[in-house]
């Protein structure tokens, strides 16, 4: 009996768990960016790439973790000249730019492929189903309700 209510709370709690894993490690490389700009030591710099990795390992949507850190260090980045920001930017942005590349290439091999090919897809399937995607999402941005598959 302990077994089964084991099991069932490892299948209520599981998924949870994980995300609650992704946000933590991700919201903390954040964090340790944000310390190493504020003048701290570069290990916080180390702590951060390597928690991003760790949230990579996670999970994949930590991808988006580099789109952030881009926009954020756009925004804080010194300098009047156009030239002087993109130089920043790109000088902050480029430890985690590797470490996706690495994940990207260790990825593609060990899966064979960036998707899934062995379901061939035509392209026009692909480009039908995007309206009904874009459509998805819009409608879930705007009345975010009925969420779950159980309602």
């Amino acid at each position: 009996m302990a077994e089964d209510l084991l099991d069932t709370i490892g299948q209520l709690f599981g998924p949870i768990r994980g995300g609650l894993a992704f946000a933590v490690i991700f919201v903390g490389a954040l964090l340790a960016y944000q310390n190493w700009r504020a003048g701290k030591r570069v290990v916080w710099l180390a702590a951060s790439v390597v928690l991003y990795a760790l949230a990579l390992l996670s999970k994949e949507t930590a991808l988006a973790f580099v789109a952030v850190l881009a926009v954020y260090a756009w925004t804080d980045s010194e300098g009047n000249s156009l030239r002087a920001r993109i130089q920043q930017t790109i000088a902050r942005w480029l430890p985690y730019v590797v470490v996706t590349i690495a994940y990207l290439v260790v990825r593609n091999r060990v899966l064979e492929g960036l998707v899934n090919s062995r379901l061939v897809r035509p392209m026009s399937w692909v480009v039908l189903t995007w309206p009904s995607a874009l459509w998805f999402y819009l409608r879930q941005m705007l009345w975010p309700f009925r969420l779950s598959i159980f309602i």
